[in-house]
């Protein structure tokens, strides 16, 4: 198939108006901020998309709806109630190839935007009413923010110590300024992105390339959550606090799920025990997504206002431990009704 990409490719730029459609939504509103959001939706549209437009609308934002397949009629309408614009588009280049669209539409219309939120289907946002996200990424000081700081290669907790890797923001939602929209770094990274069929060349290219490629032309960012934020936080607190907190830290492998439930019930307020929390914790960091590791601490602590939607083993293990908290009475409340649904749907 990537023999074939250069000319598809060739072809998708040369005929582009003839591959999008672009439909009206009935959202009327000025797209000083708009909010690219880009869904994969073949079969039904998932409730809980119209809720997230509905709080970006409420946010003042714009929404540019990309999709990456054909909409069924219904979709397409209740869609329309909830958005600026609709773009439809063959799957090309994944969510890359459909920001890269939704950009260039956007680059087309010659918008003068303040912000440009960029995000996907791949995260349920947001979680609760009263989210502040956005509105602490428009208050920040940084040229563009993103939702979580990920590392290329994350082997151990580091417990703080400096990572050795460049980091990069998750692709699934990032806000950006307007000086980091008129950038030529910003420009030029989009005018020469090549949309693949590789996932493993379309996170390499572009998920873990966008970050540095800002930075090292000069512009800031702020990630809202780190693995080092909870390093940090876990670090300060004293034995005691240390084993509760590891109560809400999990993983999907058995093993270390049993290892971690025995270092925590032969806690001792010993520099040993200490020593093997913090092993435990490296080991299981190692393997896990961070968000996957901390499900409700990432957002009872942390104020984390999204929930990811991994299908994998470690993502859906996750979930079934957010579900079990809310179900439980503990720390974390329950989401918005169309999330919840859709979180015990999956979890099934």
């Amino acid at each position: 198939m990537r023999f074939y990409e250069p000319v598809l490719r060739h072809r998708h730029n040369k005929h582009w108006h003839q591959f999008v459609e672009i439909i009206d939504g009935e959202v009327i509103i000025s797209p000083r901020k708009v909010a690219l959001v880009l869904i994969y939706q073949p079969k039904h549209l998932a409730k809980s998309i119209l809720w997230t437009c509905s709080h970006l609308i409420e946010q003042g934002y714009a929404p540019l709806i990309v999709s990456n397949s054909e909409l069924v009629p219904d979709s397409l309408e209740l869609l329309k109630s909830k958005s600026w614009k609709i773009m439809l588009r063959p799957n090309v280049g994944y969510d890359f190839g459909g920001y890269k669209d939704g950009i260039r539409y956007l680059k087309e219309a010659n918008l003068n935007m303040d912000f440009l939120l960029v995000m996907n289907d791949s995260i349920w946002f947001p979680l609760y009413q009263s989210d502040q996200t956005l509105k602490i990424m428009e208050q920040s000081p940084e040229d563009f923010s993103g939702l979580l700081e990920r590392q290329r290669t994350p082997k151990t907790f580091h417990f703080n110590k400096a990572r050795a890797s460049r980091p990069f923001l998750g692709s699934y939602f990032w806000l950006f300024k307007k000086q980091t929209l008129s950038h030529p770094a910003f420009n030029c990274f989009w005018n020469s992105y090549k949309p693949t069929s590789s996932k493993f060349h379309t996170i390499r290219n572009g998920e873990r390339l966008l970050t540095p490629t800002l930075v090292e032309a000069g512009l800031t960012y702020q990630a809202l959550f780190k693995m080092q934020m909870l390093a940090n936080w876990l670090q300060q607190l004293n034995n005691q606090d240390l084993s509760a907190a590891m109560r809400q830290l999990t993983c999907h492998d058995p093993l270390n799920r049993q290892k971690l439930a025995g270092i925590i019930d032969s806690y001792s307020d010993t520099q040993v025990w200490r020593e093997q929390a913090k092993s435990i914790i490296d080991r299981i960091a190692g393997k896990n997504n961070i968000l996957a590791m901390a499900p409700t601490l990432t957002v009872s602590q942390f104020d984390v206002g999204y929930f990811k939607k991994g299908s994998d083993a470690s993502g859906l293990h996750a979930l079934k431990v957010f579900i079990e908290d809310v179900n439980s009475g503990g720390k974390l409340q329950k989401p918005h009704d169309s999330i919840w649904i859709e979180m015990l749907k999956r979890s099934i």
